[in-house]
Order: structure tokens, then C-alpha cells, then sequence
């Protein structure tokens, strides 16, 4: 019986796994709407049934794909912030940030619909979940900066991260516009309102960290 219920539940996460996978496949950055229910049902071979057994919709399915993504940046984040010091913490700080942006775009744009979109159509005990999970994260994160600079106020290195997050987002949207705008603004002669990301992400990162590293 026990050996039966460990294979249910294993088999169930991989269900569950699959979804989540075939939403991440169909998912293009910077393309709204969002892929349907049915696009996902089709894309995972599954029954309608089977996806809402596990997710109340589509916006439950990218919450979850999202925090996926932000286990392993959190996983990354704390081992290059373990192994910097206080000299290059802050440039290390910015080039996760710009690594995150280059090796997952998809990651980045499903955080930058969350507050807008996403948190909009989710249970309340889902969207908990997933807020308690990215505090999690911005916490670990935050205080093992605070202990390679040797910092005191863990409430403020909490809160710049949370600010670094802010500007990283709104910078890479920036940077980042839909295809259809991007070359419209080519043809148009202004693509000069597109700055470099990288450049300008790390020059912000000394400025909001400066006095406190």
C-alpha cells in the first residue's frame, strides 16, 4: 500500500511537471495573451481534467513555471554571493541579475506580467503560496549580502534587494520591447531610445548599493 501511494504521488508530480513544461514550451517573450488552457492541454498530450486537477488556470500553471525558474536563480544567486567579497559583490550582484535576463528572457517576462496579470486570476491560497516563496528568496538572497559586506541592518539590504528587483525588471522592459515595436523603431530612426541593458543595469547597481557596501 505504501509502495503504491509513493508511486501516486510520484506519478502525480510528474503530471503536474508536465504541464508546467509544455506552458514553458509554448510560452514566446514578449507574445500576449498568454497560451491558452487548451493550447497547454494540447501541447502536454493530457486531459482537460487532468490540468485542472492541478491548477485553477493558465495563470496558476506560469505562477508556477515562474517559481521554477526562481529556484534555481535563487540556488545561483547564493553561490556566486558566497564565494564574492566586498570588493565585487555588488558587480557580481548585477551580473546575476544580467545572466538571469540573457539564459532565461521567458523567466523575465513572466515576472514582469505577475503584479498586472498573473496575480490577477490565481486562488488566493495559490497566490500566497507563491508570494511567501519569492520572500523566501529575496530574504536568503538579502542577508547573505548582508553577511559577506558585513552588514548590520539585514531590514535595508532587504529592501534594496527588493529595489534591485524593481529596476532590474523595469530596465529590461525597457530594453526588451515586443519585436513589432523594436522594428517599427528601427524603420523609424529611434532606436536610441533603446539604451544598453547590461551597461546601464550595472551602473544602477553601484548607485543603489554604494553607501550600504
Amino acid at each position: 500500500m505504501v509502495g503504491k501511494r509513493a508511486y501516486s504521488d510520484v506519478e502525480k508530480q510528474a503530471k503536474r511537471q508536465k504541464i508546467i513544461d509544455a506552458a514553458e514550451s509554448l510560452l514566446v517573450k514578449g507574445v500576449f495573451p498568454l497560451p491558452s488552457v487548451n493550447q497547454i492541454i494540447a501541447k502536454a498530450g493530457v486531459a482537460k481534467g487532468t490540468v485542472y486537477l492541478y491548477f485553477g488556470s493558465k495563470e496558476e500553471i506560469y505562477l508556477a513555471l515562474l517559481a521554477q525558474y526562481f529556484e534555481v536563480f535563487n540556488q545561483e544567486f547564493m553561490q556566486v554571493i558566497i564565494a564574492s567579497d566586498k570588493n565585487n559583490l555588488i558587480d557580481n550582484f548585477a551580473a546575476i541579475f544580467i545572466g538571469f535576463a540573457k539564459n532565461t528572457p521567458k523567466a523575465v517576462y513572466l515576472a514582469s506580467i505577475v503584479p498586472l496579470i498573473l496575480e490577477n486570476n490565481v486562488a488566493d491560497d495559490y497566490l500566497l503560496g507563491f508570494k511567501k516563496s519569492l520572500f523566501g528568496v529575496s530574504k536568503s538572497i538579502s542577508q547573505a549580502m548582508a553577511k559577506v559586506a558585513n552588514g548590520h541592518d539585514k531590514a535595508e539590504f532587504l529592501v534594496r534587494f527588493l529595489l534591485s528587483y524593481n529596476q532590474f525588471l523595469a530596465l529590461w522592459q525597457h530594453c526588451n520591447p515586443p519585436e513589432k515595436v523594436e522594428n517599427l523603431m528601427k524603420q523609424n530612426g529611434l532606436s536610441e531610445l533603446v539604451y544598453d541593458f547590461d551597461q546601464q543595469f550595472g551602473a544602477q547597481m553601484q548607485r543603489t548599493w554604494a553607501d550600504l557596501i
